[in-house]
């Protein structure tokens, strides 16, 4: 299994380089536009302090709340339920705090949980330049006359038995 790809949320492991602030770990449920989508779309949260392991599990973490009564913060951080698990597509995002500023922030991590990740070579509906049933933070790709393709631009990007072939409809794909 991909390490970006869970059966369960719970299986959920967090590691990152340790650094000398507090950090915050949050599980979207959508990749947001504004700062009010950010809030809106968090379904997870768990933090360290700057002097503790660089680590959360997912029974570390509280489940998030949006607010009724918008406020600055607009969320509540609640205790789990055993029964909370989340599934589908997922993003994770850490940042680190300092004086309550923001002072790094990491790229979205796209987490598959009980919905794996298609690979080249499967079958798939939806049309070129679409939002994809085929997309992969992995690997781009693309849904090609019905199958799960990989977008290449040069032999090197591809497997190494298979070429990558010539422009097709203005863009390139792997052999499967």
């Amino acid at each position: 299994m991909d390490e970006d790809e869970l059966e369960d949320i719970r299986q959920l492991r967090i590691q990152w380089q340790s650094v000398d602030a507090p950090v915050i770990a949050v599980l979207l449920d959508a990749v947001p536009t504004s700062e009010d989508e950010f809030r809106s779309h968090a379904v997870w949260a768990g933090s360290r302090r700057a002097e503790d392991v660089p680590y959360l599990a997912w029974e570390d973490g509280f489940k998030v709340v949006p607010e009724v009564e918008p406020t600055e913060t607009s969320m509540s951080w609640t205790p789990l339920p055993t029964d909370y698990a989340p599934s589908g597509r997922l993003f994770l995002v850490l940042q680190a705090l300092e004086r309550g500023e923001l002072t790094a922030i990491s790229d979205l991590i796209e987490i598959a949980v009980d919905k794996p990740f298609l690979a080249a070579g499967a079958r798939c509906k939806s049309a070129p330049g679409e939002g994809s049933e085929c997309d992969r933070p992995d690997a781009p790709q693309v849904c090609w006359q019905g199958s799960c393709r990989e977008v290449c631009a040069s032999d090197r990007d591809c497997p190494r038995t298979k070429p990558c072939e010539p422009p097709r409809g203005g863009i390139r794909l792997c052999a499967l």
